[in-house]
């Protein structure tokens, strides 16, 4: 699987070259991403291996996109912020873990990695509240996203796309993401599947990590089409731009964007979400529905599949959304503010 990343700092490669400054990617060896572009470099995520990679690329500044868990990592900004301080460096996070905002220790932390860091890097406006307020000068807006520049245009309408999937008139309701169990919750739509059938609605599911005991439960609603991952771009946004409306009983994540770009309004459960969520916007490109409540789901499905007024408005103003708050541009341009701000 290539990472959703890969193309972002392709992206950038050629972008950053246009100020006068050439990118190097290291990442943790793990992704199985394009090893013959020539900015990667797998590494092992370790002190030694970071300050190696730092000397032989004679660095000028560092981006930061690396979790707390890496216990090296502050030692290692310790370092340069006091030794190498001709290197500047610059951490790309959300301020905080957001969905568990009230952990002081690892706060202190994450508070620390804030003071080393010469600019700071955030996925929204939102999280400037992660941020102490001395340190909001030094942060920089740099909105996640993807880069839909590289998005082969897919020629069927929405109609020839479910004629050839075996989905001629119906109406598509769509989920795509791990199916983790702390994260996302597919059994709500077996708990309307009786709805489901009645008014001729289909859900299809494209995700990995689903449990045997939840594939069976599925297998019972014809309704329910599981259909396991699906890492090839080209197929996946062709179901993005077959379904009528986006479902995440759970957390979203940058399907929220994937979904925006092809005009599906998403049902969104009102829970802690990630940073993409400030896309989202309740009764104006889809709808929220109470945690871990079905029948609500369910009602607020029926509210867009069965209004086409409603579902036309919602359209646009997903499409609008992700057009006019999260092109890869805009993600371009806070990470080459923040790099002019340390220069």
């Amino acid at each position: 699987m290539q990472h959703y990343r890969e193309n972002i700092y392709k992206y950038f490669d050629v972008e950053f070259q246009k100020y006068g400054y050439s990118l190097v990617v290291y990442y943790d060896g793990q992704l199985n991403t394009d090893k013959s572009h020539s900015i990667f470099h797998a590494i092992k995520y370790s002190f030694k291996c970071f300050l190696r990679a730092v000397i032989n690329e004679d660095a000028d500044i560092i981006i930061l996109f690396v979790w707390l868990k890496y216990l090296h990592l502050l030692p290692f900004m310790i370092y340069i912020r006091y030794v190498k301080k001709n290197i500047k460096q610059i951490t790309w996070s959300k301020g905080l873990n957001i969905y568990k905002p009230d952990q002081t220790v690892k706060n202190h932390l994450y508070f620390l990695r804030q003071k080393l860091s010469d600019a700071l890097l955030l996925y929204s406006k939102e999280n400037r509240a992660n941020v102490k307020n001395k340190y909001h000068k030094k942060s920089f807006i740099a909105p996640n996203t993807l880069n839909f520049t590289t998005f082969t245009e897919i020629k069927e309408t929405k109609q020839e796309l479910k004629e050839y999937y075996g989905f001629k008139g119906l109406k598509i309701i769509l989920m795509v993401g791990r199916i983790d169990a702390h994260k996302r919750k597919p059994e709500l739509f077996i708990e309307v599947c009786d709805k489901l059938q009645k008014d001729d609605y289909h859900v299809i599911i494209i995700g990995s990590g689903i449990s045997q005991k939840k594939m069976d439960t599925i297998s019972n609603c014809p309704n329910i089409h599981y259909l396991s991952p699906i890492y090839q771009e080209e197929i996946i946004n062709k179901y993005y731009k077959m379904a009528d409306v986006f479902c995440m009983p759970g957390r979203i994540g940058l399907a929220l964007n994937h979904a925006f770009y092809y005009s599906n309004p998403v049902i969104l459960e009102r829970i802690a979400q990630g940073a993409e969520v400030t896309l989202f916007e309740d009764k104006k490109n889809g709808l929220y529905f109470s945690p871990n409540d079905a029948e609500d789901m369910y009602k607020k499905l029926k509210t867009i599949l069965g209004n086409n007024n409603i579902f036309a408005k919602y359209s646009l103003n997903a499409k609008n959304s992700v057009d006019n708050h999260a092109s890869i541009n805009q993600m371009f341009g806070g990470f080459l503010r923040a790099i002019k701000y340390v220069s």
